[in-house]
């Protein structure tokens, strides 16, 4: 049975191969078109195959020669199929797990493509329109993405230490996303990812991190089409139409910490009803350029145009005033309470001002020897002077001396004939002033009455 098939594959390839020298030497080497056959099948010429050829083991080759010398490998070991040119070193690999290796065996990824020099990938080589370079002129550039052929349109750069530079990338996938992933710690928490979302009918940019007690990404930061902010959200809220804003929200509310590399100089918090500002010195609000306007120190003294606020609070200017308005509907009256110059005489003096009535009057005006006016801002040297009315339940005047002293002997009484002739003369009792002394400069009450007593 042996000689039969032998015979009938000697004469099919004798046919096939158009007289071509076929031998088959007694080692059991069959040779196709060479006399000298070095393999089990040794073909000199083109040849082709309709069904496998099987290796039976591992560690087996096909070998292709050309003028004498091997031009090329395809062999099988334990881990896969190989390709290979001019000797062993892989070309190309599929491993038994399905990667595809070019330069390298494909053991790490599904394609896997190394080159120590050179360029890695060309898309439409004829124009050089992409590719991927792995090293330029000798300078270690580890990966250059580039347009055009020429490194003047590069895309995108990248080195051994894992360096990038970019120009742009676009993503255009409906939720496409760019992912990083750090390689300290634990992977699945150390993974962040920026993407393009749909928000109120445009696109926004999301940042978001993996949540650790769930392994989760979730949202962190979010802008949307108009600049807005979200911390927290995804729709940040700002004060007012046509601003930009930050909008940072949180479970418990949002917080903004401010402060140097190794100390905080502020915390901002805010949850539903409040709001609060922590420093440990003292906190200033400045306006018109680089002028504080107002300051709240540690020790809670509120200074408007000071830094040194003497007391809980003050107010710090050549005339300081503070102004209220009132909103009552019967009643809006407006007033103005502060310190403003009188005159040369009463110098600065506190006022408050009717600010409803017709040219503001002052009502009442304590000036800098400390004498109080009302109705008037000239108490003229009195403690208390009062252009008007006072109506009071009780009065009480000391005055010294009381006059007691009219009942002692030693005192010389005017008698009634000379007490006659002074009021015909003079219209008035003795030691009363007139009328004309009254009006100019009013009466001491505590001396009438003790006159008139």
């Amino acid at each position: 049975m042996k000689k039969i098939i032998t015979t009938a594959f000697a004469t099919i390839v004798a046919v096939c191969g158009y007289s071509q020298t076929n031998t088959f030497p007694s080692d059991g080497n069959v040779g196709i078109g060479t006399p000298t056959p070095s393999y089990k099948l040794d073909v000199n010429g083109t040849s082709r195959f309709s069904q496998f050829i099987h290796l039976t083991s591992n560690d087996q080759e096909v070998q292709f020669y050309r003028n004498g010398s091997v031009y090329g490998y395809i062999w099988s070991d334990a881990l896969g199929l190989n390709w290979g040119k001019g000797s062993r070193s892989n070309s190309i690999s599929i491993n038994n797990q399905g990667n595809l290796g070019i330069g390298v065996s494909a053991n790490n990824a599904k394609l896997e493509v190394v080159a120590t020099t050179g360029e890695v990938f060309r898309a439409d080589a004829a124009n050089g329109a992409y590719r991927i370079v792995a090293n330029q002129g000798g300078v270690d550039l580890q990966g250059i993405i580039n347009v055009n052929g020429a490194l003047t349109g590069t895309l995108a750069t990248f080195n051994a230490q894992g360096t990038a530079s970019a120009g742009t990338v676009n993503l255009v996938s409906p939720d496409a996303f760019l992912r990083l992933n750090s390689t300290n710690g634990s992977p699945d928490k150390q993974k962040w990812d920026i993407r393009a979302i749909s928000a109120s009918g445009y696109e926004g940019l999301e940042f978001r991190t993996i949540n650790d007690a769930n392994n989760v990404f979730s949202s962190k930061m979010f802008i949307n089409h108009q600049g807005h902010v979200g911390i927290g959200t995804t729709t940040p809220v700002v004060a007012g139409s046509g601003y930009t804003g930050l909008d940072i929200r949180g479970g418990g509310g949002g917080s903004l910490i401010l402060g140097s590399p190794a100390n905080i100089g502020a915390y901002v918090f805010a949850n539903q009803s409040d709001f609060y500002v922590e420093t440990p010195g003292f906190i200033a609000l400045r306006a018109g350029g680089d002028i504080e306007r107002f300051r709240i120190t540690s020790d809670g003294n509120v200074g408007i145009g000071t830094a040194n606020p003497g007391a809980k609070l003050e107010l710090f200017e050549s005339e300081p005033r503070m102004y209220f308005n009132g909103t009552r509907a019967s009643d809006p009256r407006k007033w103005e309470i502060g310190s403003e110059y009188i005159d040369e005489v009463n110098g600065m003096a506190f006022a408050i001002r009717d600010m409803t009535t017709s040219g503001s009057p002052i009502r009442m005006a304590v000036n800098k020897d400390g004498n109080i006016a009302i109705g008037t801002t000239n108490p003229q040297g009195y403690k208390l002077a009062v252009a008007g009315k006072i109506r009071a339940t009780e009065i009480k005047v000391e005055a010294l001396p009381w006059p007691d002293y009219v009942f002692e002997k030693s005192y010389k009484l005017l008698d009634l004939k000379s007490t006659e002739q002074f009021i015909n003369e003079n219209k008035r009792l003795p030691e009363i002033p007139s009328a004309a002394q009254v009006a100019k400069e009013g009466i001491n009450l505590g001396e009438m009455n003790a006159k008139l007593l």
